[in-house]
């Protein structure tokens, strides 16, 4: 177990080795503990599978919004979301899942591991590290070294309780043998958070913005995307 602050570059560099290496890699970011691993790497992706004990799920990625835009299906975008999408980085903080069609010209450079459907719509569920520090230089890192789909997860095993604390997060990384990083600055205090809200901005009958999980931030979530959601 390595324990730096995250926000180091000599961390960061750790982290990348970690991911690059074909290895799941499990990270304290301010709201959350999470299990990243490069979604092109299969051999990781079953590691984390079986660590997550959920079988072939999709995974969110994490991508900057430049980025998921150009793999964007933006005539399968809801019309009334389409400017709140492109302005979602900034508007949500990079603290939101966002569920996005993807143009067929682009599903073949895109891992299977962090593909799903919806409605025969190939779909890609990202969120953007802005202001989340360590994950925005750990996925540029990644990106100079050619990754460029960063899976991630919460620490956890499906059906059971997200790892918040401290002492949960280094119990279940020596569990399962994980290289865990640390917030020398926070490990300390305990409780970061809860699960981050999920948004689909996919095209359909209602014209509202669809809110697939609620998240700890359902009240004000709405405020920052500056369009009605249903819950």
């Amino acid at each position: 177990m390595f324990e730096a602050l995250v926000g180091s570059q000599a961390a960061i560099k750790f982290a990348a080795d970690i991911i690059e290496g074909d290895h799941v890699l499990a990270l304290q970011v301010k709201e959350i503990f999470g299990l990243f691993a490069d979604a092109a790497n299969k051999k990781a992706i079953k590691e984390l599978q079986r660590i997550k004990g959920r079988g072939k799920v999709p995974l969110a990625v994490i991508m900057h919004t430049e980025d998921a835009l150009r793999l964007t299906d933006l005539e399968n975008v809801l019309e009334a979301a389409r400017e709140v999408l492109f302005e979602a980085r900034m508007r949500a903080g990079g603290r939101t899942h966002i569920r996005i069609p993807v143009l067929n010209e682009f599903l073949s450079a895109i891992p299977e591991a962090v593909l799903s459907c919806d409605n025969g719509m190939s779909i890609l569920q990202f969120l953007d590290p802005t202001g989340i520090m360590p994950l925005t230089m750990l996925v540029d890192e990644l990106k100079r070294r050619g990754i460029h789909f960063l899976a991630a997860t919460s620490m956890n095993k499906n059906g059971q309780k997200v790892i918040t604390d401290f002492e949960s997060a280094v119990k279940f990384s020596r569990l399962h043998k994980l290289q865990l990083l640390l917030r020398s600055d926070e490990a300390k205090y305990g409780q970061t958070g809860k699960s981050f809200p999920i948004v689909s901005f996919l095209k359909n009958e209602t014209g509202i913005v669809q809110g697939i999980r609620e998240g700890d931030q359902s009240e004000s979530l709405h405020v920052h995307l500056g369009v009605s959601i249903n819950w």
